[in-house]
């Protein structure tokens, strides 16, 4: 029975990670139609606080995402799905549109652990219910470098998706995931 518990719970966190993937870049594109590329908008109008990324949200993704909830917490602007799931947004640069954008598959359970102000690091998560990506103006995309090994994905920095750092622990459970073609696999460190 815990097998099939474990094997529920990661079809859904992959699920869930997939639709806010899919669903995150298709309303890029589609806005990138209707307005500009956002490669070209001026970050100071996304500058470090949670009203000015409401602006920029609702300028231009909003009308993409179907019965949302928006909450603003310190500097993050999250954005709260009919089904319990989200994400949060923080500029996490001064001079280019470079967001860190949190996918949670449960936003309660992030709510007081990921947004938390601290605008070096950008927030923990923890590779089983909040996931990092990093949203350049162009595309969303995982966090690691492109031609990092998976043991370097696994196991070996700070950011190691086995990784407990205070600050930087498990951000490469995204680009793991992504990088086993959108599987937990059983070497995936963190446990469901």
């Amino acid at each position: 029975m815990p097998a099939l518990i474990q094997n529920h719970r990661k079809n859904v966190a992959i699920t869930s990670l997939k639709k806010t993937y899919s669903t995150f870049t298709q309303a890029v594109k589609l806005s990138e139609v209707e307005n500009t590329t956002f490669e070209f908008i001026n970050p100071s109008a996304v500058d470090h606080n949670a009203d000015a990324m409401e602006t920029w949200w609702n300028e231009y993704l909003n009308k993409y995402f179907n019965g949302v909830e928006h909450i603003k917490q310190k500097n993050w602007f999250i954005v709260k799905y009919n089904n319990g799931s989200g994400i949060g947004i923080k500029s996490i640069q001064r001079d280019t549109i470079n967001m860190m954008v949190i996918h949670c598959i449960n936003l309660n359970k992030c709510l007081n652990n990921e947004f938390q102000l601290n605008a070096s690091a950008g927030a923990k998560s923890d590779g089983k219910n909040s996931f990092v990506f990093i949203f350049n103006g162009k595309n969303l995309y995982h966090t690691a470098r492109s031609n990092i090994s998976t043991e370097e994905l696994i196991r070996g920095s700070n950011y190691s998706c086995n990784s407990d750092h205070e600050l930087f622990g498990h951000r490469y459970c995204s680009a793991l995931i992504m990088h086993d073609s959108w599987q937990i696999k059983d070497d995936y460190p963190v446990r469901f």
